[in-house]
């Protein structure tokens, strides 16, 4: 702002009047260089707020992008759970049917004492049915160590996929527990 001095044009004018006038000058300028020193620094801290606000708003946006990611993630680690639950289901029934199956042969073999190994070897008429029954007798015994071994297979299997369901589940529990102090 301009400020306008009245001044005198009358020629008698002392020389302290000119003097006070040159003071006057000296103390507006001085007064408008410490005005104008002001504004840059009001206008340092406009912009140091407003890059602040700015560093906020990043910040809530990068808070915001983490917390959909960290959901995303629960949500694959839902599925993957559903998934490895419905897994341990289907090893479980294939376990219990192998274990029905070995039972039920074990049975059969016990009941049957006279169709223990030597006596039917023995126990045979001709040489052709002596053949036959040694011939049953393997493929009997070879089709128990499968089942036998698939059932070891099928248990391991579902040891690994309950382990699997447990560690997946932990994750998915920290996630969560992450999520709620993130918001």
């Amino acid at each position: 702002t301009a400020f306008l001095l009245p001044v005198r044009a009358d020629e008698e004018a002392n020389l302290d009047d000119v003097e006070d006038l040159q003071e006057k000058i000296e103390d507006y300028e001085e007064k408008i260089s410490e005005l104008q020193g002001e504004a840059k620094t009001l206008g340092n801290e406009i912009e140091y707020m407003n890059s602040q606000i700015a560093l906020t708003e990043l910040r809530i946006q990068n808070s915001i992008q983490s917390i959909r990611k960290t959901e995303e993630k629960i949500k694959g680690l839902s599925e993957d759970i559903e998934d490895l639950r419905l897994r341990i289901d289907k090893l479980e029934v294939a376990i219990d049917y192998q274990r029905d199956i070995l039972s039920s042969r074990m049975r059969e073999r016990y009941k049957s004492k006279d169709d223990s190994p030597i006596m039917v070897l023995f126990g045979s008429g001709t040489l052709n049915t002596l053949i036959q029954k040694a011939e049953y007798l393997k493929v009997m015994e070879k089709h128990d160590n499968k089942l036998i071994t698939q059932m070891g297979d099928t248990k391991d299997a579902f040891e690994v996929q309950k382990r699997l369901f447990t560690e997946k589940k932990e994750e998915q529990e920290n996630l969560k527990r992450q999520l709620e102090v993130e918001k």
